[in-house]
């Protein structure tokens, strides 16, 4: 019976996954086969969005703009946007944006030199602002308030993507293309639909579990999801961890932690017999997805492989990375000629 129970949740994890893959890669594959397409080059897009902040958020703008907008995102990849530090260069390439969106205009040091260089010359969305205008209200932690991937709280997200859609459309208007802006309006409605979805079939599956979370970094995403969250743990390098109450953090049965949390947090959790799980970041919008996973079945049900003290891929774990590897695959390559055989999606033309 309880094997039974666990086949059904892995099988519908497996089959809800595959099929937003599907909805979100049919919404970008005009993105991505026009960007391989060489009859059209970079100056024929539309708008040009400078993004700093969450890479979360690079997403959400490619997810709207489609193949009308042309997104620079500030940061290399594999740094840490807390400590990348702009270049002349980087300066130069965001001068040329017609419009720049950050997650709060000190989240990081780049952006803080973004708002002081360009603020009066440029149109600059700032979501955090943006979000508390419009009701939102920011967690506090230890008396200290949260910024961090505050994009993953559904309420902040559904306004950050109705702030974007309107000014990609407001852009787009100015430039007298209204398929743009209808476009716009459209996919920025599929994507609240989607992360909707994303968060209600998340929280089906963790369903009020309680958790220790490594890190701020983990908050929002987690209460997301509907995890019940005992405490914070603030630990690692740079961090004193003299106080820190390892019972309680054993005995909350799950410890969440990112893969931006830095190797000293794990590396002091394992010594004191602590097991704790760092969740990728990779596939932003699906984030939800992944904690809800790991919760699953390395806190709420370890099967021999997954959970306890042993961090490493169980047989059911890989087998479902496999499916989902395989199903984007297949995916992106049906799409692909799709778009090659059948002209299903229009290339955007600026009018």
């Amino acid at each position: 019976m309880y094997t039974q129970k666990k086949a059904r949740a892995r099988h519908k994890l497996v089959i809800i996954v595959i099929a937003l893959l599907l909805v979100a890669q049919i919404s970008q594959a005009a993105t991505v086969v026009s960007d391989n397409d060489p009859s059209m080059g970079r100056d024929d897009k539309l708008i040009t969005v400078a993004v700093s902040g969450n890479p979360l958020l690079v997403y959400i703008v490619e997810f709207i703009g489609g193949s009308y907008v042309d997104v620079l995102y500030l940061y290399p990849g594999g740094v840490d946007i807390h400590d990348y530090e702009l270049s002349p260069r980087d300066l130069e390439r965001i001068a040329e944006a017609d419009l720049i969106i950050l997650d709060g205009w000190n989240h990081t040091p780049a952006n803080m030199v973004v708002w002081r260089s360009f603020s009066g010359s440029k149109v600059i969305i700032d979501l955090y602002r943006v979000s508390i205008e419009e009701g939102w209200k920011p967690l506090r932690v230890d008396g200290v308030m949260v910024i961090d991937e505050f994009l993953y709280d559904p309420q902040a997200f559904n306004i950050s993507v109705e702030a974007i859609a309107s000014y990609l459309s407001m852009a787009a208007l100015s430039r007298g293309n209204l398929q743009a802006s209808i476009y716009f309006d459209r996919s920025s409605t599929m994507l609240v639909d989607l992360y909707s979805y994303i968060v209600r079939e998340s929280r089906s599956l963790v369903n009020g579990s309680r958790a220790v979370l490594v890190s701020p970094i983990m908050v929002y995403p987690a209460i997301a999801v509907g995890l019940d969250i005992d405490s914070v743990i603030y630990i690692g390098e740079g961090y004193d961890s003299s106080g820190v109450d390892l019972d309680r953090v054993r005995s909350a049965g799950c410890v969440i932690g990112s893969v931006y949390d830095g190797p000293g947090i794990y590396r002091y959790l394992k010594e004191n017999g602590v097991a704790a799980v760092a969740v990728d970041f990779s596939s932003p919008i699906f984030l939800p997805l992944k904690i809800a996973y790991e919760v699953f079945y390395r806190c709420r049900h370890p099967s021999p492989g997954v959970g306890g003290q042993d961090d490493s891929l169980g047989g059911e774990r890989y087998s479902i990375y496999l499916y989902l590897i395989l199903g984007y695959s297949i995916t992106v390559t049906a799409l692909m000629v799709i778009r090659y055989i059948g002209g299903q999606f229009e290339r955007p033309r600026a009018r």
